[in-house]
């Protein structure tokens, strides 16, 4: 046998375990997303960050409750064939790692929403977990008052008018609208949802993102979906002042609807709207409700326990003598975190029955009633005292 010969057969060799090391790799990676993907069902997580950490360093993280918590850390070479293999599930390009991209794919019948951004060490994805079992929730365990629920079923009740839920990005405004909607859903009524994008799918409900169809603006939307014969409309999010109109006019034709929209209070609601351009008189017409709220984190059932109150909590709180509160002492099932799950804090407003106020504190009820129920721990809470 010559050299060339040797050489050939040397090739061949190399060729055939390079094939071999990425059938391989690749079954690793199929097996390694998936089990991530499965991990982060199984342990509620919102969100699943992967990225770099610095230079030759990538990690997985899990957004738990509202905290990032450290899942694995990955060499360089599972890093870059995992972030392809969520390109390709999101159907997005493997080939372009210099772009912003979007993509989204179901697994496990859960749909998972894909965020790449490329940064100056790799690209960094996160996928959004949109489990409907996590959004859509019976009104009684979203941290709701007996009389805040009841006044809420007021509000919901009515035939028309514009019911507004207002938060920070990450205080449930998303799980508390799409739970009135599921409340609201039954055979005798139309519901039809206007969102950017569609992601909470609720069965009955007619929902209508607006990027999936061609040249469809918020304000089209609204006239589309008023053709609808709707007796409920969803209106997603409030952004600027052409959706903050539409929401308005849509209320105006004698429909009820809901919508988010970003405030500090449950009365910046309606300061919002004017902001946005609306006149006052339209605001005081159509606003029937304003709710805003905050996600604290609960104890955990685990390893909570009795501790003793301190004159200053006994003092914060207005009590006539020392009680006891309730604490998370940290164990496996919560991390070491002592707290595990969320619960709001709210407050709502009948614009036309309550009287308007600046409320520095406007938690606070929802906070006390917690702390007395033992469900939340004085250091959460005190924010809002």
């Amino acid at each position: 046998m010559n050299r060339f010969n040797i050489r050939a057969s040397d090739d061949r060799r190399a060729a055939k375990k390079r094939m071999i090391d990425q059938r391989i790799q690749s079954e690793k990676i199929v097996k390694l997303t998936d089990e991530v993907l499965r991990q982060a069902l199984a342990q509620r997580v919102s969100d699943i960050h992967l990225g770099p950490m610095g230079v030759q360093t990538y990690r997985i993280r899990f957004r738990i409750d509202g905290a990032l918590f450290l899942y694995a850390e990955l060499s360089s070479e599972d890093y870059m064939s995992m972030i392809s293999r969520i390109k390709i599930m999101a159907q997005l390009d493997i080939s372009d790692k210099r772009s912003v991209q979007d993509g989204a794919f179901v697994f496990h019948d859960i749909p998972m929403r894909v965020s790449v951004l490329p940064t100056v060490h790799g690209e960094h994805l996160v996928i959004r977990i949109l489990d409907s079992r996590n959004y859509i929730q019976d009104l009684s365990r979203l941290g709701l008052l007996p009389e805040q629920t009841a006044k809420l079923d007021r509000m919901i009740a009515r035939r028309e008018g514009l019911i507004l839920i207002s938060g920070p990005t990450g205080s449930g405004k998303t799980t508390t609208l799409f739970s009135i909607a599921n409340r609201l859903n039954r055979e005798a009524l139309h519901v039809v949802s206007l969102e950017e994008p569609a992601e909470i799918l609720i069965p009955g409900v007619t929902q209508v993102s607006l990027s999936g169809v061609r040249d469809f603006s918020f304000e089209k939307g609204v006239r589309a979906v008023l053709r609808q014969d709707p007796d409920i409309i969803i209106l997603g999010e409030i952004r600027d002042a052409p959706s903050a109109r539409a929401a308005i006019r849509a209320a105006a034709t004698g429909h009820l609807c809901f919508a988010t929209i970003h405030a500090r209070s449950a009365w910046g609601c309606r300061e919002r709207l004017l902001d946005f351009g609306v006149p006052d008189y339209m605001a005081q017409d159509q606003l029937i409700g304003l709710v805003a709220q905050r996600l604290v984190p609960r104890i955990c059932p685990a390893c909570g326990k009795v501790v003793d109150m301190s004159e200053a909590q006994r003092q914060k709180l207005n009590l006539s003598k020392k009680g006891k509160l309730r604490d998370g002492a940290g164990c496996p099932a919560c991390r070491q975190t002592g707290r595990a799950g969320r619960i709001g804090l709210f407050e709502l407003v009948d614009p036309e029955r309550d009287i308007e106020a600046a409320d520095s504190r406007p938690f606070r009820a929802s906070a006390v009633a917690h702390l007395k129920k033992g469900r939340v721990a004085y250091a959460d809470a005190e924010p809002y005292l």
